[in-house]
């Protein structure tokens, strides 16, 4: 491909776009599909005909075909969108703050949530068994008991 085969208007594409050798990489999307057609024979002849609202399809009266269909895929589409159908992503990612900001925000709140719950409560549980270790050696000295 050449500068000269572009369409008017168009810019030569960027160096990225190029290989190592200094011919273009063109993306190519493919299509390769199988169908089914009432054939006009059948049309014609009767083979193929509504009786009572339905369909009636006598044997031989379909056709199966093939469609082919190779073509150069842009890097957009006619609206300026950017084309990525193979990099489609079902699932947003929460770590991502330029492309999903909502979520992941709500995820930075529940990540720290969670751990300050957990650290309010490892800290109060320490103390909790600290006040309790000493009541019960305050009980037992006042018992007279090992540590007296």
């Amino acid at each position: 491909m050449r500068q000269a085969s572009l369409e008017a208007g168009a810019a030569f594409p960027s160096e990225s776009r190029l290989r190592d050798d200094g011919s273009l990489i063109v993306r190519i999307g493919l299509i390769d599909a199988r169908y089914n057609r009432i054939s006009d024979a059948a049309k014609q002849s009767g083979a193929a005909r509504v009786e009572n609202g339905q369909l009636v399809l006598e044997p031989g009266s379909v056709e199966t075909g093939r469609a082919f269909i190779a073509a150069p895929v842009r890097d957009y589409t006619y609206r300026g969108a950017n084309v990525s159908f193979v990099q489609y992503q079902p699932h947003a990612n929460a770590r991502d703050r330029k492309m999903n900001p909502a979520l992941y925000f709500v995820r930075l709140f529940m990540n720290l949530l969670l751990a300050g719950t957990l650290t309010f409560f490892v800290i109060h549980t320490i103390l909790w068994l600290i006040r309790a270790r000493y009541d019960q050696i305050k009980k037992r000295s006042a018992n007279g008991g090992k540590h007296a």
